[in-house]
């Protein structure tokens, strides 16, 4: 089945208006971010949630046992009417759909942050700070790794870079000694 991005709007923004109605934000944009990271590790799990051949209620039951101490039942329920759609395929669009839309509610922006080597939580937190300083909003940045880096790192935000690595710093002393010639 070929599902529109129409459809994973559409049904994100189902989402996000049951969690402004029932006054539970918080709670849909934390499992949201569950949700996507879970099946993001386990690729896997939404080809069992999505196999025609294993019955519904058995793929139902499976996610109950996944999530239902964790999400919302409104969450689950939604899950559910995916398998009976068999539109499961495209969970992780649609609740990183409506992780956009409640973080646009709530005036928040993602970035990325590029190193050499992963960067623990407390130096994440110390860098969305000072990057949300600059912007005048809140950031959250996702930590992607680039061999490139030697040392250092840089931030992309919207179409912004900012280069605070070694090999940043060394071309904008190579063009500075070029214009200075």
């Amino acid at each position: 089945m070929k599902i529109s991005e129409r459809f994973i709007y559409n049904y994100a923004a189902a989402l996000m208006n049951i969690a402004t109605e029932d006054d539970k934000i918080k709670h849909y944009l934390a499992a949201s971010n569950l949700i996507v990271e879970v099946l993001k590790k386990y690729p896997i799990y939404i080809k069992i949630m999505s196999n025609v051949d294993i019955p519904k209620q058995e793929r139902k039951d499976v996610l109950k046992e996944t999530f239902g101490k964790t999400i919302d039942v409104k969450i689950l329920h939604a899950l559910y009417l995916l398998i009976d759609r068999e539109a499961f395929s495209v969970v992780r669009p649609i609740f990183k759909q409506l992780r956009k839309l409640i973080n646009l509610k709530n005036d928040v922006r993602y970035g990325k942050v590029f190193s050499a080597l992963p960067l623990s939580d407390q130096q994440i937190e110390v860098i969305e700070a000072k990057i949300s300083q600059k912007f005048g909003y809140h950031i959250e940045l996702v930590n992607k790794i680039d061999k490139k880096i030697i040392a250092g790192i840089k931030i992309k935000v919207k179409d912004e870079i900012i280069d605070g690595s070694i090999a940043g710093q060394l071309e904008a002393m190579r063009s500075k000694a070029l214009n200075n010639k």
